[in-house]
């Protein structure tokens, strides 16, 4: 994985330890349904809700694939693609014989539209296809569409529960379902991750996104490890401790810290700007009153201390302690120009010439916080800009 991109890499991170997880929970309660001693249509809606789930994972696949593909302009993983489509139309295959034989009338009016809307989307995949084939297609409509068609089959999971009186079935089932969700939000959150690294910034509004997507994960992992059984539990927590998760955890706090830096540095130019320290050093050479020392003093420490809250986040790299180093140099500058100033007043000399001989470069300053703001830090490379 490691001549590939960036972006890709990161849509690639989780997808087979995560399919693995789902195909044993399916394993698991096909067991079950076989014992179960229930009625010919309680069994056929939860075989149904299986399959389903089954063709989620490769349309899950196929999704990110077609995004790599898509993002090289046809370069990168052609074959690949090819590859995941025919499983994918194995599954619907699979799940379209079923379909026909699927009497809509022995269930609820909710499940019957959301099977025809599942055969509604089906129908538009190969046109999805052959626009993907062509590359002319955007990102957002091929996401739209196969997560669309994701919570469609994610949609029959609401309503299966409802379909089993039999507790030890409904366990493994509230299980699967656990793992089809975070098996979805950790698809979502890969495209979102991709997006913001490919860019080398984010949003209010994505973040947001962000940690709703790893909140409602870890919202299902824990009615996971409530719920299944203790084989599932074990590889849920391999899964835990691979190469991927462990990449996921790197681009994750990547993110998480990059919000941290994002509001000190933030809180750096509110303490230097207007009102701040450089407005209190003006007014010092200007009236030098006490004031304004004591002004200067104080946001002189608060912007210090901010750094050294910088700098103790995790994993910040050299380039980030370097560009700090400036920031402190100039500001230390200012601290340093206040006794200066203090003396020549006593010479009364005028504030023109204070002015001209106190004067502090801080482009410096103003450019290393303007670096520090707009890149992502922590990546394979130095920096992302």
């Amino acid at each position: 994985m490691n001549n590939i991109s960036l972006k890709n890499k990161i849509l690639l991170i989780l997808a087979i330890p995560i399919a693995v997880i789902i195909l044993l929970s399916g394993t698991v309660i096909y067991e079950k349904i076989k014992e179960q001693n229930s009625n010919k249509e309680t069994k056929a809606y939860l075989e149904f809700s299986i399959d389903s789930n089954e063709l989620l994972s490769k349309l899950q696949l196929e999704r990110d694939v077609s995004l790599i593909y898509l993002n090289s302009y046809g370069k990168e993983y052609k074959n690949r693609l090819i590859s995941h489509r025919e499983n994918t139309r194995k599954k619907i295959e699979k799940l379209d014989k079923f379909l026909l034989s699927l009497d809509n009338n022995i269930y609820s009016n909710d499940v019957a539209k959301k099977i025809n809307l599942l055969k509604k989307e089906l129908v538009k995949i190969n046109y999805i296809r052959k626009k993907v084939d062509e590359i002319s297609i955007s990102d957002k409509k091929l996401n739209d569409y196969y997560t669309k068609l994701i919570k469609t089959i994610l949609s029959f999971m609401d309503n299966i529960l409802s379909y089993s009186n039999d507790g030890i079935l409904s366990k493994k089932l509230q299980s699967y379902i656990s793992i089809s969700n975070i098996t979805e939000y950790a698809s979502q959150e890969r495209i979102l991750l991709r997006d913001i690294f490919e860019k080398g910034s984010f949003s209010n509004n994505e973040y947001f996104q962000f940690s709703s997507l790893v909140s409602s994960q870890n919202t299902f992992s824990n009615i996971f490890a409530k719920v299944a059984q203790e084989v599932q539990i074990k590889e849920f927590n391999k899964i835990k401790i691979c190469v991927e998760c462990k990449e996921v955890e790197k681009y994750r706090n990547i993110l998480f810290n990059k919000s941290k830096k994002d509001q000190i540095i933030s809180h750096i130019r509110e303490l230097a700007g207007f009102g701040g320290l450089v407005h209190n050093f003006k007014n010092y050479i200007i009236r030098g009153e006490d004031k304004y020392l004591n002004g200067i003093q104080k946001y002189h420490t608060g912007i210090l201390r901010d750094i050294n809250k910088y700098r103790r986040i995790n994993n910040i790299t050299k380039e980030e302690k370097r560009l700090l180093k400036k920031i402190k140099n100039v500001f230390n500058t200012y601290m340093g120009n206040m006794l200066d100033i203090s003396d020549y007043k006593k010479e009364q000399r005028s504030i023109n010439d204070i002015d001209m001989l106190t004067k502090v470069i801080h482009s410096e300053a103003l450019s290393a916080l303007n670096i520090l703001t707009k890149s992502m830090f922590g990546t394979d490379d130095k920096k992302s800009v």
